[in-house]
């Protein structure tokens, strides 16, 4: 239908701009092949981009991810390598870069991703991608481990090794961002990708730290990101089998998250929004109240995202195969894991999830 008509009217532009330089066609082509989850042809118009306009990280990243969807992970791990590529020469060029010291972590663990998802079980392989990611971490002062005693807060960035005039041309306040947004990516990835608990805490206790606001007077972007913080905190002693203190944090992220009076609106009235619904419903989970059923169900009704190709909600899924691995119902977790999975053949959780879960059914 709609996909059908997009897709005409993007080749149309694409033969009229054939001449010049203009990109948006091409980019539009592959979003809307990947919406449709057509991920070969995705695939093959974002390499038709690249060869026509050049190659850069972004792109490359781009074209790993979908090579990935499509089960193509030779090339995946052909693109990513590129991206990485081009990420050592720019920081090399300019030490301290905050950008191509983000996009090299995010390289790490796609890369690490892909290889998990490939099913290749190559352990040698990511082993040594996991000490060099640790290395470089090291590296960068961005390494914690649960042994870690250094002090909290600013004096543990001062050790790091953004050079001094990169660093004093920051304010202090977007340094401590700049290690949250990072600390965010790597405790997820130890969290949901290697079930690393204890590692993951260190790295969101001290993203907690650094997200230091002041709730009355936070932004709702702030209040979120708190709230976040403290859910991530709580799911980790969850899966550690800490009841109390993941109660205990549940209960902090909701007070967060209820501060910024939009989330009740969601509630009243969901909106386009999935992510924020099913924030909710896991603090709600993790203190024991049952209206996480009903927020989760809320999702039935809500309106689906923007160019989302699907007749359900992927995120709903997912968290429910998350909230039934918690309650060691590994049936209706492997089922709505798969789910996920198949609606999002790119998401590391879902997979090893399923894979995981299924050792108990």
């Amino acid at each position: 239908g709609k996909f059908d008509e997009a897709e005409d009217s993007l080749n149309k532009a694409i033969e009229l701009t054939e001449d010049t330089n203009v990109s948006i066609p091409y980019e539009n082509l592959v979003k809307c092949y990947e919406t449709s989850c057509q991920y070969d042809k995705a695939l093959q118009a974002q390499i038709d981009l690249i060869n026509k306009f050049g190659n850069n990280v972004t792109d490359s990243n781009i074209a790993a991810k979908l090579a990935v969807s499509a089960n193509d992970f030779d090339l995946a791990l052909s693109y990513y390598e590129d991206a990485r590529n081009m990420l050592i020469k720019y920081l090399k060029d300019h030490p301290g870069s905050q950008w191509a010291i983000y996009r090299l972590v995010k390289y790490y663990i796609d890369v690490i991703e892909c290889y998990k998802l490939s099913d290749r079980n190559d352990r040698e392989a990511e082993q040594m991608l996991l000490t060099k990611f640790r290395r470089f971490l090291t590296k960068h002062g961005l390494r914690l481990h649960p042994k870690d005693k250094t002090k909290l807060g600013l004096p543990l960035i001062k050790k790091g090794r953004i050079p001094t005039e990169a660093r004093e041309a920051l304010t202090e306040e977007a340094l401590w961002e700049f290690f949250a947004d990072i600390y965010t990516d790597v405790g997820m990835f130890l969290m949901y990708t290697l079930n690393d608990f204890k590692t993951a805490l260190v790295y969101f206790t001290r993203q907690d730290v650094y997200r230091n606001y002041d709730r009355a007077s936070a932004t709702m972007s702030e209040l979120n990101l708190k709230g976040d913080t403290k859910r991530h905190i709580a799911l980790c002693y969850a899966f550690m089998g800490d009841t109390a203190l993941a109660t205990k944090y549940a209960k902090q992220a909701l007070d967060w998250y209820l501060a910024n009076k939009v989330e009740e609106e969601y509630l009243a009235n969901p909106k386009p929004r999935a992510h924020r619904i099913t924030t909710l419903a896991q603090c709600y989970y993790l203190i024991g109240d049952n209206r996480y059923n009903e927020i989760l169900d809320s999702l039935k009704t809500c309106p689906m995202c923007e160019y989302c190709p699907h007749s359900s909600c992927y995120e709903d899924y997912l968290i429910r195969g998350r909230l039934a691995e918690l309650d060691k119902d590994y049936s209706n977790a492997v089922k709505y894991y798969q789910i996920a999975y198949d609606m999002a053949p790119n998401d590391c959780e879902a997979k090893l999830g399923t894979k995981r879960c299924a050792k108990f059914v």
